[in-house]
């Protein structure tokens, strides 16, 4: 009986182990889906061009054009004389990339185009990356960016980093490259790292995962998404609290030290750093358009309320770190209007929405562009 169990344990462990490898064989020869994390690299694709035909979100246009340049951003290739320009960088999730919007039609682009009203040699990217917190974006600025030099960094950060704990206990690992020295692990740990960084199917599990996560935390693309048919959702205001207690205790630290980390490193590089609060369409007031409560609105286990307060956590932690360095914040978080014009879903931009986003954030950045690029101004005499 005993021997029979080992036979049939053996002959599973043997027939796991052969699936394993093929799938490994399979994934480096062909990856069926493209991640853009790959261990603690970014993968950025560059001199691309996607076309989506849009037949489920009935708010975008029907035909959508994403285009990646040289440095695999969104927008025009770096001119020639980099260092004679204003050389300008997004930095941010899902509501940066703005994926579903069509090139020119970004809140980038359409801030590019309004700042080049007023300014000559001037130049924009949008680095933003789908599912991309503060991780990813200290990352993107050790490997891509601080190389490049731009003159200012724009961040919009915050709805993908709730939840995350800081990278020393993170199970994602979206680690900064060659930092190992900076974790508390022992020899034998750090090279299991670096094996497992060069497994491909561990690399797509991994991958799986956080899509997962951001399933789990509502910041997925919602492509069926209307308001209208939104049931309402009431909790206690002690629940609430409490979900915020466990926000304030367990994560916002980590926060906060991805804040000031990506503070340091553009400060180090010469870099100036600009960050924007995070907008969304939950919490206070009732949509124009649909007659909806944002604040009874659900979403997912909570409601609009709670997301929001959870959300103004973020953003007020982000506020408090801004200030304390002596930064620019634009607080689209407070500017934005909570209106399903702007939204396709409660965090993503259609076109009005992008639209919107610039004049608020042109409107913070014109002043301050000023008194530092006077040379620059349209207009000025020689």
């Amino acid at each position: 009986m005993g021997k029979t169990i080992l036979k049939n344990l053996l002959a599973i462990f043997i027939g796991f182990t052969i699936a394993v490898i093929i799938f490994e064989i399979t994934l480096r020869i062909w990856q069926p889906i493209k991640f853009r994390v790959k261990g603690n690299t970014i993968i950025l694709p560059v001199n691309q061009k996607l076309v989506i035909n849009n037949d489920e979100i009935y708010k975008l246009d029907k035909k959508i054009i994403v285009s990646r340049n040289s440095l695999g951003f969104r927008g025009e290739n770096p001119p020639k004389e980099f260092i004679n320009y204003i050389t300008i960088v997004t930095v941010g999730g899902s509501t940066t990339e703005d994926i579903y919007l069509s090139d020119n039609k970004t809140w980038t682009d359409d801030l590019g185009n309004m700042l080049k009203k007023s300014y000559k040699k001037i130049w924009i990217n949008n680095a933003g990356i789908d599912g991309c917190s503060t991780f990813g974006h200290i990352i993107l600025l050790k490997d891509y960016i601080v190389k490049l030099k731009p003159k200012i960094v724009i961040f919009l950060v915050g709805v993908n980093d709730i939840g995350l704990e800081d990278y020393r206990r993170a199970d994602n690992r979206i680690i900064i490259k060659n930092r190992f020295k900076d974790l508390n692990l022992s020899f034998i740990k750090k090279k299991i790292v670096l094996i497992l960084d060069k497994i491909e199917t561990y690399q797509f599990m991994v991958n799986l995962s956080r899509y997962w996560k951001g399933v789990k935390m509502n910041v997925q693309h919602k492509k069926y998404y209307d308001l209208c048919r939104m049931k309402d959702k009431y909790i206690l205001d002690s629940k609430i609290l409490a979900l915020i207690q466990l926000h304030n205790n367990k994560y916002i630290n980590g926060y906060q030290n991805r804040l000031e980390e990506l503070i340091k490193i553009c400060k180090d590089n010469h870099i100036i750093p600009i960050f924007i609060t995070q907008p969304a369409l939950y919490g206070q007031g009732i949509d124009v358009i649909t007659g909806k409560n944002l604040e009874t609105l659900e979403y997912g286990n909570i409601n609009g309320k709670a997301a929001w307060e959870l959300m103004e956590l973020y953003n007020e932690t982000l506020r408090q770190v801004v200030s304390s360095n002596g930064l620019l914040l634009i607080d689209l978080a407070r500017e934005m209007p909570k209106n399903y014009k702007y939204y396709y879903d409660v965090h993503h931009f259609t076109n009005e929405g992008a639209e919107r986003v610039a004049e608020i954030v042109y409107q913070k950045l014109f002043p301050f562009m000023a008194t530092r690029f006077k040379e620059y101004k349209i207009g000025r005499k020689q």
